[in-house]
């Protein structure tokens, strides 16, 4: 008898997908009401994850309690090439904002049952933002957010401004000889008749 294959599912990938997709409209919209609602439920739900087991974790339960009764989800079926069940919005809503507003809330609160499904959720260096991190050292929202933090940094400066005097004086050289930068470089590169000899 044949044994039966099964594919292996990754929820890593779509949960990423999913929360990349929750920021996303976070930094689109930061001040807009449901953004702010669903934001006061990220961070208090990050911040659950952090006091697990103690009293700390009954305070933030009591604080979330209202903000989530907002929300009514209820038990679907579907059928169609095959059964799917899941949680959904109980009424439909009236807007985009709404219905990405409880997509966004029953989502965080699914991805709180899994072991790491909220861990790559992170609050930037900045402050202001929170993203999805894609590696496990990622600390800011994106390259311009980063690159502000590098500037800030006196000793990431130090470095920087040493290079950028080497490579003007380096330029220096090269725009007063044009010559000197055509061709092979002895000095750093082998040519190809002394390799092969």
């Amino acid at each position: 008898m044949r044994d039966v294959i099964r594919k292996k599912k990754n929820p890593a990938v779509l949960n990423d997908v999913l929360l990349w997709q929750i920021t996303d409209e976070l930094k689109k919209k930061p001040d807009a009401a449901h953004s702010k609602r669903v934001r006061h439920i990220l961070e208090r739900l990050i911040e659950l994850k952090g006091y697990v087991g103690t009293y700390g974790a009954i305070q933030i339960l009591a604080d979330l309690r209202e903000p989530i009764d907002r929300y009514r989800f209820k038990y679907r079926l579907a059928v169609g090439s095959k059964v799917r069940a899941g949680l959904g919005t109980a009424d439909p809503a009236p807007s985009y904002e709404d219905s990405w507003e409880c997509g966004a809330v029953l989502t965080l609160l699914q991805l709180l049952d899994q072991p790491d499904g909220l861990d790559r959720v992170r609050k930037c260096e900045c402050g202001s933002l929170f993203f999805a991190a894609r590696r496990s050292d990622q600390k800011h929202c994106g390259n311009l957010c980063r690159q502000r933090s590098n500037d800030r940094d006196p000793v990431k400066r130090e470095r920087k401004l040493a290079y950028m005097k080497e490579r003007y004086v380096e330029m220096k050289r090269l725009a007063a000889n044009p010559k000197s930068g055509v061709g092979l470089r002895s000095s750093k590169r082998p040519s190809p008749a002394k390799s092969i000899a």
